[in-house]
């Protein structure tokens, strides 16, 4: 697992990924993300459901930049 880049710290977070059908778009799928869910307006009960958790890394950008 990678810890740093060029001196910079990476930082792993999990995210919860849903299944979403797209409503007008047949029986097509599409992904979101947890931070994504309050902007469906409103959830269309059992349209949605858990998918899977994807690993996001963050990279810590101040650092990176101070070392140039």
């Amino acid at each position: 697992m990678i810890t740093s880049i060029k001196g910079s710290k990476v930082t792993a977070h999990a995210q919860k990924m849903y299944k979403m059908r797209m409503v007008g778009y047949g029986d097509n799928y599409g992904l979101i993300s947890e931070d994504k869910l309050h902007t469906i307006t409103p959830p269309i009960q059992g349209e949605i459901e858990y998918s899977h958790d994807r690993i996001i890394h963050y990279l810590n950008e101040d650092s990176f930049t101070n070392n140039h």
